[in-house]
């Protein structure tokens, strides 16, 4: 085996340059001018036990609005995998700029309580409806609330 090949296949083995993270694109339909929660994760574990809560890392800032975080505690709804937990969260909030109405877009990382990390390329409409943030579907510690 050449050295060029037994390099390539311990890089395979062993990971490459680290753990694969999941990609993903959402959606969101936001009202224009106000803050609206766009991604939350919990503090809860696969296994429903309380750990560190999540985290978020911004990637690539909006254009037209600005990015926040919000942290405190809430329920979990009724259909989440956890159902009515009390956790803690941290919210990533985003606000279009002032009487912006169009579309604006940001990348982020969001790690949940188990480690996992996952980028997520967000896609905002600001303006074309009553606000709906995405629908997490409750994936490992990340849940809408």
């Amino acid at each position: 085996m050449t050295r060029l090949a037994a390099s390539v296949v311990a890089f395979a083995l062993f990971g490459g340059l680290g753990a694969a993270q999941a990609q993903t694109t959402r959606n969101a339909i936001i009202a224009p001018g106000k803050p609206t929660n766009v991604a939350t994760v919990t503090a809860l574990k696969k296994d429903c036990r309380a750990g560190e809560v999540g985290s978020f890392r911004i990637v690539t800032q909006p254009k037209n609005g600005t990015t926040g975080f919000w942290k405190g505690s809430a329920k979990t709804p009724a259909g989440f995998r956890c159902p009515n937990v009390d956790t803690a969260i941290q919210r990533l909030i985003y606000t279009p700029k002032k009487d912006f109405q169009g579309t604006d877009e940001l990348t982020f990382e969001q790690k949940d309580s188990d480690g996992a990390t996952e980028t997520i390329n967000l896609k905002i409409t600001v303006g074309s409806g009553k606000g709906s943030a995405p629908q997490p579907k409750g994936k490992g510690g990340v849940v809408d609330l």
